[in-house]
């Protein structure tokens, strides 16, 4: 008595478009408090703007923010729209 081989096909799918890059930002924001470097008129609005600005010109797939001033919270409200 023979045996005949049974086979199983498993169908996978891959994605249709292929990651040639991924742009990464990370940031220690510190508390958007304005460095002494920094021009005498700006505050923590000004500091907060200036980033968010930064950071949507560079268009990342993933970001990374430390030391945000209010947390997630915050980070939220700042990219509210944004995608982030």
């Amino acid at each position: 008595m023979t045996r005949e081989k049974e086979e199983t096909t498993i169908e996978t799918s891959s994605p249709t478009t292929s990651l040639e890059r991924l742009n990464i930002v990370s940031m220690n924001i510190a508390g958007c408090i304005p460095s002494h470097e920094a021009p005498s008129h700006w505050n923590q609005t000004t500091v907060t703007i200036a980033m968010r600005n930064e950071v949507l010109r560079t268009q990342p797939d993933i970001l990374a923010l430390q030391e945000c001033p209010g947390g997630v919270d915050w980070a939220t409200d700042v990219f509210d729209g944004y995608g982030y």
